[in-house]
């Protein structure tokens, strides 16, 4: 958390790809129920990671689950505020299991503008993969859905200098999304 009491953008980060230890997902998730300013953070990351569901059940689904989290979560946190906490370690849900294992590019690494091929590892046979790619601005730049384990962006999309970020949807044969989580990478001229 900052000193202005907010969480840091990293936190954040980390929450959304489902990094962050136990105990700190446990403080970030109360610290989001209280915090009207976090949460409109939160929400605005989501929207840019997460893909828009072409069918208005689903989001009408999505908006029923929102309302029951924004109304429903203050609530619970006073519960819990009010009768001593929870056991932060085993309130939060086991994430490790649903990482979806990034090859190429690494997070972080630096490779030439416009020539880049993003590579993961299979979920199993029948998986179909969606790959999403931002600029540093938050801006969906590409989106894709494949059934292979790799594919190229067109030169075009990162030919000019900066920061890209990109994570792989999973969608699994069964229902079950896995996830990449969001991975950085930065073209150089």
């Amino acid at each position: 958390m900052t000193n202005n009491g907010h969480l840091m953008t990293d936190e954040l980060a980390a929450y959304l790809e489902g990094t962050l230890p136990s105990d700190r997902a446990g403080a970030v998730e109360a610290h989001l129920a209280r915090c009207d300013h976090c949460r409109a953070d939160f929400v605005a990351a989501r929207r840019v990671l997460t893909p828009r569901p072409s069918l208005w059940p689903t989001r009408l689904l999505g908006s029923a689950l929102v309302a029951v989290l924004l109304l429903g979560v203050p609530a619970l946190w006073s519960r819990i505020s009010q009768s001593g906490g929870p056991d932060l370690e085993r309130a939060a849900p086991p994430r490790a299991s649903l990482s979806l294992a990034i090859v190429a590019p690494a997070e972080g690494a630096r490779i030439a503008a416009g020539g880049v091929r993003l590579t993961w590892r299979s979920a199993g046979a029948e998986t179909q993969y969606r790959i999403t790619v931002t600029d540093s601005a938050g801006g969906r730049i590409w989106s894709a859905e494949t059934a292979d384990t790799t594919t190229a962006l067109d030169r075009a999309l990162t030919a000019r200098p900066g920061s890209y970020y990109w994570m792989v949807d999973a969608l699994l044969p069964d229902g079950r999304i896995r996830s990449s989580g969001t991975y950085r990478f930065s073209a150089a001229p």
